[in-house]
C-alpha cells in the first residue's frame, strides 16, 4: 500500500501549482539486505546512480543510506560556460550562461506539495553530484586557473535528480521504495500517473526479494607499503613538492598570506570495478560523507570527513578540520598522537585562523550576531588520521537561499588558506595544473529547499578506467616540506589502498 491514496493524489493536483514533485513511496522489511547489495540488485548497471551513507567520527553508521538512479533531469556545466540539461530525454543546451542563476531556476522548478507533510527523512531526494575546483572565477574574478587541464573532458559541475530512491532505516531494518513523481501540468492524466508509479515500485519490491546479489569477494590487506607509490604517475615528485613547499613558505614570511593548502596528485590505470574500489573504501575508512556518484563512465567514489556547509531551514553549518596527525598503531601511540596535536602551537594556531575564515565565510549570509561555535577544537578520529574540529553555525538572512550560501562558502578555507584569493591565486601558480573535482563540493540540493555539501577530499575520481587521488597539506611559516609531503601521503593511503584491495 502506497503513503498516499488515489484520492489523495489527484486532490494535491488539482490543488497545487505545476510543476509539482509527489513523493509515492511503499516501506519493506529489509532484514537480510544491506545498501550495497541493494545498489548491486537494482543501480549497478544504471548509467546515472548513486549511493550515499554515512558514519559517525566514532565509526558507528549513520541512520540512512540513499540508493537512487532513473534520472528525470541530468545537468552539466562546462568550461566554456555551457549547460547541457537532458530533462526527461529531451536536451536543451545553453551557451554563455550564467551557472548560478540557472541553478537558482532550477531549484526553484520543481517543489514539493504546499500540504505534504510524509514521514521522510531530511533527505528524500532532489539534484545530487558535484561542483568543481575550478568554478571559482565565476566567485571570485581575481582568481585564474592553470591552463593546464586534466580534466578538460569531463564537467566542472554534474547533477541529477533522479525518480527513484530507496532510503535504508540501518536502525529499523527498514526500507523506504521512494518513486518522486513529477508533475508538470495540469493536464496530466493522474489516475495513470497513480497506477503507473505503484506498478514500478512493486516491481522493485519483486526484484529486491527475488533476486541474489552475489559481489566479488574482496580480501583485505590494511598494510600500507610505500611501493604502491610506484604504480602511479605523480604530478609531484616528493622533491618538487617540497619546493612548491619552501615557496608558499616564502610567499608566508614576505606577509602575502598566512597559510596556503598545497595539493598533489596520483593517477594510474587500473582493473579495479568502481563499485569494488567503494566497498573496500567504506570499509577502510568510514566517514560523515561517503559516496559513491556515477556519471556514465565519470565515477566519483569518496568518504570525505569534513562539510563544506549545510542549510537546513535557517540554520547555516560549517565544521572546518585543520589540524591533523596519524592514527597510533596502539592505543598508547593513538593517546600521544591525540595530545600531541591538542598542544602543538602550530596546528593550533592554523586551526582559530581556519575557524575565523569560516565565521566571514558564513557571516555573508547570516544574520548579525547569530554565529555560534557549539563545538570548539574538538578531537575526531578516522581510519588512518585525527583531525582538530570546530562547529561554526550561524541563522540564514531571509534574501538568502542554498545557492547564495554555497557561493559565499566555496571553496572552503581548508582546502584553499587565508586570506582566500591570494591563497588560491598562489595555489593556482605553484601546482599548476586544474585540481577538477578535488576540494570542490560533493553533496546535494533537497526538493525542501536545503542543501548538505561535502568538501571533495579523500576521494577518487574513476574516469575510463583510470583513478585519480588526490590530497594536501596547509603551509605555514614554520612548516617543514619533508612533513608536508609525508601528510599527503598519510591523507591518501586509504584511498591507495582501497583501490589495492579493489584489484587484488
Amino acid at each position: 500500500m502506497l503513503n498516499l491514496s488515489l484520492e489523495k493524489f489527484a486532490k494535491i493536483i488539482k490543488k497545487e501549482k505545476c510543476p509539482l514533485v509527489i513523493p509515492l513511496y511503499k516501506e519493506i522489511v529489509v532484514d537480510t539486505e544491506t545498501p550495497v547489495s541493494l545498489f548491486l540488485k537494482l543501480a549497478s548497471k544504471e548509467k546515472c546512480s548513486y549511493l550515499l551513507e554515512s558514519a559517525e567520527a566514532n565509526l558507528r553508521w549513520g541512520r540512512y543510506s540513499f540508493i537512487s538512479y532513473d534520472p528525470y533531469i541530468l545537468f552539466a556545466y562546462y568550461n566554456n560556460r555551457s549547460v547541457k540539461l537532458l530533462k526527461n530525454k529531451d536536451e536543451k543546451i545553453f551557451v554563455n550562461t550564467d551557472l548560478f542563476e540557472r541553478l537558482k531556476c532550477l531549484l526553484k522548478q520543481y517543489k514539493l506539495p504546499k500540504i505534504f507533510n510524509e514521514d521522510l527523512p531530511r533527505f528524500f531526494g532532489g539534484f545530487v553530484g558535484y561542483l568543481s575546483w575550478e568554478l571559482i572565477p565565476l566567485i571570485e574574478k581575481k582568481v585564474k586557473i592553470p591552463k593546464k587541464d586534466e580534466f578538460k573532458d569531463i564537467p566542472l559541475v554534474f547533477l541529477m535528480f533522479n525518480k527513484t530512491v530507496l532510503i535504508y532505516d540501518h536502525y529499523l531494518n527498514k526500507l523506504k521504495v521512494v518513486r518522486l513523481v513529477v508533475v508538470e501540468d495540469k493536464t496530466t492524466n493522474f489516475e495513470s500517473l497513480y497506477k503507473e508509479t505503484n506498478e514500478i515500485i512493486n516491481n522493485i519490491v519483486t526484484t529486491i526479494y527475488t533476486t541474489v546479489s552475489i559481489p566479488k569477494e574482496l580480501n583485505f590487506d590494511f598494510s600500507f607499503n610505500k611501493k604502491i607509490l610506484s604504480e602511479y604517475e605523480c604530478v609531484k615528485q616528493k622533491n618538487e613538492f617540497m619546493n612548491i613547499v619552501r615557496k608558499a613558505k616564502n610567499y608566508v614570511l614576505n606577509g602575502d598570506i598566512i597559510q596556503v593548502v598545497l595539493s598533489n596528485r596520483w593517477k594510474k590505470k587500473t582493473t579495479a570495478n568502481s563499485f569494488d574500489i567503494y566497498r573496500a573504501l567504506r570499509t577502510i575508512n568510514p566517514s560523515p560523507y561517503m559516496f559513491y556518484l556515477k556519471f556514465d563512465d565519470l565515477v566519483l567514489i569518496g568518504s570525505s570527513p569534513e562539510i563544506l556547509v549545510r542549510k537546513e531551514k535557517n540554520v547555516v553549518e560549517t565544521r572546518p578540520i585543520a589540524g591533523t596527525r596519524p592514527r597510533g598503531l596502539t592505543e598508547e601511540e593513538d593517546n600521544f598522537f591525540e595530545k600531541d596535536l591538542i598542544s602543538s602551537e602550530k596546528e593550533n594556531a592554523e586551526h582559530i585562523m581556519l575557524v575565523d575564515l569560516a565565521r566571514n565565510d558564513i557571516g555573508k549570509v547570516s544574520k548579525i550576531g547569530s554565529i555560534t561555535l557549539p563545538e570548539f577544537k574538538i578531537i575526531e578520529k578516522f581510519s588512518h588520521v585525527m583531525h582538530l574540529v570546530t562547529s561554526v553555525k550561524g541563522l540564514l538572512e531571509e534574501k538568502y537561499d542554498c545557492i547564495d550560501v554555497l557561493k559565499a562558502t566555496f571553496p572552503a578555507g581548508t582546502v584553499s588558506g587565508a586570506p582566500k584569493v591570494r591563497a588560491m591565486q598562489i595555489i593556482s601558480e605553484l601546482e599548476g595544473t586544474t585540481r577538477g573535482p578535488y576540494a570542490g563540493s560533493v553533496g546535494y540540493f533537497s526538493l525542501t529547499g536545503d542543501m548538505d555539501m561535502a568538501i571533495t577530499i579523500r576521494t577518487i575520481v574513476y574516469n575510463n578506467k583510470i583513478v585519480y587521488i588526490q590530497t594536501g597539506a596547509g603551509i605555514v611559516a614554520d612548516s617543514i616540506p619533508q612533513k608536508e609531503y609525508e601528510e599527503t601521503i598519510n591523507k591518501a593511503k586509504a584511498l591507495f589502498l582501497a583501490v589495492k584491495v579493489a584489484e587484488s
